[in-house]
């Protein structure tokens, strides 16, 4: 089944250096539910943007692909309701 869902996930990591960083980068880009990935400033470091077929899914994604990732912080996801796009 084809990805209906789009979430916006935010990640803090533990601890950071230009190292840390690059290697975040490098392994969650891999994932095929991450579509684009964003060094943000602000209370997180990155910016997810993540396809996948329903929460359930997201929930997988979540547990057996990001949660595996080192360094990792903190994760809040927001879950697109309507999108809007220019005519």
């Amino acid at each position: 089944m084809a990805p209906t869902t789009i979430a916006f996930t935010s990640i803090k990591l533990k601890c950071y250096s230009n190292t840390t960083l690059t290697s975040f980068e490098k392994n969650v880009i891999h994932f095929p539910e991450v579509m684009e990935c964003y060094r943000i400033t602000g209370v997180a470091d990155f910016l997810l943007k993540i396809a996948i077929r329903d929460v359930e899914a997201y929930d997988t994604f979540l547990n057996t692909r990001l949660a595996t990732l080192p360094n990792i912080g903190s994760v809040i996801t927001t879950f697109v309701l309507v999108e809007t796009r220019r005519p």
